[in-house]
């Protein structure tokens, strides 16, 4: 069980997930431009990256981009407070 109740860097990422989800779809929809769309992405993945920081991860390093045929590419890394290193690859595809 976690030592804070703040929350947890996972839920972080999973968030940052889920809004490029909606974003690519809102995209495929024809409802945002892609320039939107991107800039959508990079406000997302700058507040996922400042709530792990704020989580006290070090070594944050976030890649989230949705090219304008609506491809999705999301990289992460970082080290949680106690040392243990987190990463990943996902290429969110659709809203669960």
């Amino acid at each position: 069980m976690p030592d804070n109740n703040m929350g947890c860097p996972a839920q972080e990422v999973q968030n940052l997930v889920q809004s490029m989800a909606y974003a690519r779809d809102r995209l495929l929809q024809g409802d945002w431009t892609p320039k939107y769309v991107q800039k959508q992405v990079d406000e997302s993945a700058a507040e996922c990256a400042q709530m792990l920081r704020f989580f006290g991860c070090t070594e944050v390093f976030i890649y989230a981009h949705i090219s304008p045929a609506g491809r999705a590419l999301l990289k992460w890394g970082y080290h949680d407070r106690h040392g243990e290193v987190f990463n990943g690859t996902l290429h969110p595809t659709s809203q669960s």
